[in-house]
């Protein structure tokens, strides 16, 4: 996979107008279409290339975590678990009729966690937001998904959301409009379709490793000069402080939904948060395997399997959603 990389929710005037080329419009996506997060390899040119595995959960449940502690200053413990549950209700049975897909969150005033790659899906909110001697974090950056599949199936086997709370100011639009503050709904909303497998829907050049082809096989236009179409998008790329548009999911993102987690393909696989998924899980005679491995008295703890897992995230292939350049208290 290749290095950390910065694609996400950027600022609209951050991306010069001459990256928009002719080009990619020939080639534009159509408004309703989505993209998926595929396994990206480097050819013998060491130029990377699409593999068409694509990447996604092979269970029903997925525990998710937030820890609203550190956004005390400026949202209720409420409003935030407000915002989030309304982000996965948005892309769960919960909102979309006929998905087995269950993101089921809970939340905890624990101390909020660090978070990498171990069995626990987290919404934190970080205070430095960049680790310390991490000379390619991004100070413009909203929040980062992090997604870790295996590097055969593109089995998710892990994800985590951090929302920038240091150069970032944060409220529930809805009940509180206010100037200048970008909308935890909004950002959480987008985030979860990266959670689940989803990429954005635009390609932007220097940044992305590769250009992505939708689910028509159509390449991505490029996000610099991109349509209304595609900006109004819950996977497109940019957000400036007052947007609320990515909080209701669009015809293409619930599509996604069923075409990749239809009910009838329900595996029934519901681990409990924190809970080591063997490379078979069983569970009514389903089975959730991981890169193809046997199902018996070989499997082992998807750990083991880190060596060979595909990583997006914030130390490889990053999802990452920046604020506007005009964005303040």
């Amino acid at each position: 996979m290749p290095g950390r990389e910065g694609r996400g929710l950027i600022a609209r005037l951050a991306l010069p107008a001459l990256l928009a080329t002719l080009g990619s419009w020939a080639l534009a996506t159509p408004a309703h279409a989505y993209v998926r997060y595929q396994l990206e390899k480097k050819d013998k040119a060491g130029v990377f290339e699409l593999t068409g595995v694509f990447e996604q959960w092979k269970q029903t449940c997925i525990p998710l975590v937030v820890y609203p502690n550190d956004l005390a200053s400026e949202m209720t413990t409420d409003e935030v678990v407000g915002a989030a549950s309304a982000a996965t209700d948005a892309w769960s049975k919960t909102g979309i009729s006929g998905t087995y897909l269950d993101i089921e969150l809970s939340s905890s005033l624990d101390v909020t966690p660090v978070t990498g790659q171990d069995t626990y899906h987290d919404i934190v909110f970080k205070n430095p937001w960049c680790d310390a001697g991490d000379t390619t974090c991004q100070q413009e950056a909203l929040a980062i998904t992090s997604v870790w599949a295996g590097q055969t199936s593109g089995t998710i086997i892990d994800a985590d959301i951090e929302v920038n709370a240091q150069n970032d100011f944060w409220a529930d639009l809805v009940t509180h409009p206010a100037l200048g503050k970008q909308d935890l709904q909004n950002a959480l909303t987008h985030e979860m379709g990266h959670l689940i497998g989803l990429d954005h829907n635009c390609y932007t050049p220097g940044s992305d490793p590769v250009q992505m082809v939708d689910n028509a096989g159509v390449l991505v236009p490029d996000c610099a000069g991109a349509s209304a179409d595609i900006m109004n998008d819950v996977m497109y790329t940019q957000a400036e402080p007052g947007d609320i548009s990515k909080r209701t999911l669009k015809p293409d993102d619930i599509q996604a939904v069923l075409d990749i987690y239809p009910l009838a393909n329900d595996p029934h696989v519901c681990p409990p948060s924190g809970t080591n998924v063997s490379l078979a899980t069983s569970n009514d005679g389903c089975h959730c395997a991981v890169d193809g491995a046997p199902s018996a008295a070989g499997a082992l703890p998807v750990l083991a399997l880190l060596l060979g897992v595909a990583v997006r995230g914030r130390r490889s292939n990053k999802r990452q959603d920046a604020r506007n350049a005009t964005s303040g208290p």
